[in-house]
């Protein structure tokens, strides 16, 4: 659901949610934007590691007020 009028925090939070959840190629103006989600199928340890560097890359890239210590 989107809040049309967050706090600042409640503002990131909301966009990293919204990082997270979006493919890569689904957003017309902006290919780039998203997690890539074909990890899926593969070993949990290659999938973990891909992701981890995916999701640093898109909230340095895309919402700079976060800074991720640990992603799990």
């Amino acid at each position: 659901m989107i809040n049309w009028s967050p706090t600042p925090g409640e503002e990131v939070a909301q966009n990293v949610r919204f990082l997270l959840r979006t493919e890569p190629g689904t957003v017309p103006l902006s290919r780039a934007l998203g997690v890539p989600q074909d990890v899926v199928d593969a070993p949990q340890s290659a999938a973990g590691a891909q992701l981890r560097a995916a999701i640093s890359r898109t909230l340095k890239s895309y919402e700079p007020r976060v800074a991720a210590k640990r992603i799990t």
